[in-house]
């Protein structure tokens, strides 16, 4: 048969056939605050001209940039919100904003969605035509106290993530090197047992094994021995497949044990597939654990997964014998519940 008369494959056909070797990811760094203000009398707001400004506030991973919630009357009886950028190191920042007005005995007078991008521009109180149209109420409310809700989303920054490839390098010879560890120079010494591997391969893959055999004074590279006391001979030997041909055939029964090395030696695409598939894999028996997991290694994506289906089955969780322990140990993930319920409140 002739090549010209060969059919053509589709794009979704090709993707199949010829997967892509490189993957680059673009992430937009958000930053959220929730915030709330108290208003009271607010019957009495009518007699009031201008802007009110609320109390400043922060983000907790940017203490420097002050922000507040304006509060400008019209003279169509209605109120308008809108975030101020007090000061900060950047002349504008993007943000979108969510709201709610609720009174004192729960009722929301109104909610905005806060789909919407909009710019601030630092020190500028002035009310953009379109946000004024997504965040306003009428003070002629029945209810004399009322709390504003307001969740901002901030965008910090866009970071372009460089690309790695997703195919082994080498893989038949790095391979055949770690099974016969044939010019071998380091050991990494698990328990009684010693896995035979080799210095330049380890630092490629990792800035841990990189940065420990740089400097000649460290006792690793001076003995040629890591000692590794925090993890089982099985996890190690995994790592080192990774580390030797890019995968891992047992990262399904090994997962959580795989991401710990992974986060100890600072191997990123092991952890994040590692991330995946617990990910994937939530169940009610170990979603506080991977919880757990995933604050300790600062894997912010599976923990904010595996909170979010601690929510969704809250009733079944709080039986489970490990609830109280989580609590009482790990406070810090019951306020990120906490925040989470807030913010579906908001939505």
């Amino acid at each position: 048969m002739s090549t010209n008369n060969k059919q053509k494959l589709t794009v979704e056909e090709e993707i199949k056939a010829y997967p892509p070797t490189h993957i680059h990811t673009t992430e937009v760094n958000v930053d959220k605050i929730l915030f709330a203000w108290e208003f009271k009398n607010l019957q009495y707001l009518s007699f009031i001209h201008g802007v009110r400004l609320s109390p400043k506030f922060s983000s907790k991973n940017n203490a420097n940039e002050k922000w507040c919630i304006s509060i400008l009357k019209s003279e169509s009886s209605l109120i308008y919100l809108q975030p101020w950028l007090v000061s900060s190191n950047r002349p504008e920042v993007h943000y979108s904003m969510r709201y709610c007005v609720r009174c004192k005995d729960g009722t929301e007078i109104l909610g905005g969605s806060g789909k919407n991008v909009y710019s601030a521009i630092l020190g500028n109180t002035y009310v953009s035509t379109e946000s004024m149209k997504s965040a306003y109420f009428s003070f002629k409310s029945p209810y004399s106290t009322v709390t504003i809700l307001c969740l901002l989303h901030i965008i910090n920054s866009i970071e372009d993530i460089p690309a790695w490839s997703t195919k082994p390098i080498e893989q038949e010879d790095l391979s055949k090197l770690l099974e016969t560890s044939q010019h071998s120079d380091i050991a990494l010494v698990v328990g009684e047992k010693e896995l035979r591997a080799h210095k330049v391969i380890l630092s490629l893959r990792s800035d841990v094994f990189a940065a420990m055999f740089e400097h000649k004074d460290m006792q690793e590279n001076m003995s040629n021995r890591v000692i590794i006391d925090d993890l089982s001979e099985s996890t190690v030997k995994e790592m080192l497949h990774f580390i030797y041909t890019g995968k891992s055939p047992n990262i399904q029964a090994m997962a959580q044990d795989l991401l710990v090395a992974a986060d100890k030696y600072s191997l990123k695409n092991l952890k994040k597939m590692c991330s995946d598939e617990l990910g994937q894999h939530i169940t009610k028996d170990n979603a506080i654990s991977i919880a757990i997991l995933a604050y300790q290694h600062s894997d912010n994506d599976l923990k904010t997964r595996s909170l979010e289906f601690i929510l969704e089955n809250i009733d079944d969780m709080c039986k489970r014998e490990e609830w109280h322990d989580f609590y009482v140990k790990f406070p810090e993930l019951g306020i990120d519940m906490l925040k989470m319920k807030a913010k579906y409140m908001l939505e």
